[in-house]
């Protein structure tokens, strides 16, 4: 970890394999597998990290959710996009912590369909943008937006993405309008009208192919700032806006030397 912008680095021992990490509230938030091995164990729980890092405290009030849910968070607001443990179809939920409240469960139009099934992404501490996607197959699937101005209470402006190309991979916005879509074993999309109206951004870089497929996380550093990197190993690139999303330009990584 660090405290000093990067500068300097310490190791720390933690209590799993850590497959999120944001911080929120003050305080800096873990998805954490304590089981070592992801072969033999699929769950992953919230731990909250120690400010220098020496020590995880488990969450108390959420439970265990599935390897590939998603923690997001925002100004005073946490969230947890949640897998279901027992694989079972129905309905996904999204646990929320609020200004330092209790964590609570609150429903989504999200369905849990066996894989790929959706991406939230915070633009305030109270506004969310999401994307469902229906159940995948053979790279390709159906994909809906929706829209809340209140934390997940409610949902609005519900709206069918045109592409069906790629799955859902990460979903970013930058405010209530401009959202950016990576997708997994597909390409890019980004809306400006939260959602209702979607289109292929710019590359302008002819490294766009070069074996990547798809994107697997998209993130806004600023308001016009984005970055975004493959959803597999294959394509050793990252990809940066400086537009909102609107064009984007893929640099390579240099060649390990032998």
């Amino acid at each position: 970890m660090t405290t000093d912008g990067g500068a300097t680095w310490v190791k720390r021992a933690s209590p799993g394999v850590i497959y999120d990490i944001q911080a929120a509230k003050g305080s800096t938030y873990a998805m954490v597998s304590t089981c070592g091995n992801p072969n033999s164990c699929q769950d992953e729980a919230l731990y909250e990290v120690a400010s220098d890092g020496s020590a995880f405290s488990r969450v108390n009030g959420v439970p265990n959710v599935s390897l590939g849910s998603e923690l997001e968070t925002h100004g005073s607001s946490a969230y947890i996009l949640a897998r279901p443990t027992n694989f079972d179809t129905g309905q996904i939920v999204l646990w929320r912590s609020l200004s330092d409240g209790p964590w609570q469960p609150v429903a989504t139009p999200c369905t849990w369909t066996g894989a790929v099934f959706g991406s939230v992404s915070a633009w305030s501490s109270s506004g969310l943008a999401l994307v469902c996607g229906a159940p995948p197959g053979a790279g390709m699937q159906s994909k809906f937006a929706y829209h809340s101005t209140d934390s997940g209470s409610t949902w609005s402006n519900p709206s069918q993405i045109h592409s069906k190309l790629g799955y859902v991979g990460d979903l970013a916005a930058a405010n209530e309008n401009t959202w950016v879509l990576g997708e997994a074993r597909g390409g890019m999309l980004v809306t400006h009208d939260a959602g209702q109206n979607w289109s292929q951004p710019k590359f302008t870089s002819e490294q766009k192919g070069g074996g990547i497929e798809g994107w697997g996380r998209v993130d806004y550093i600023t308001a016009e700032e984005a970055v975004a990197v493959p959803w597999t190993l294959n394509g050793a690139v990252i990809a940066l806006s400086n537009d909102s999303g609107a064009s984007w330009n893929v640099e390579a990584f240099p060649s390990p030397r032998g």
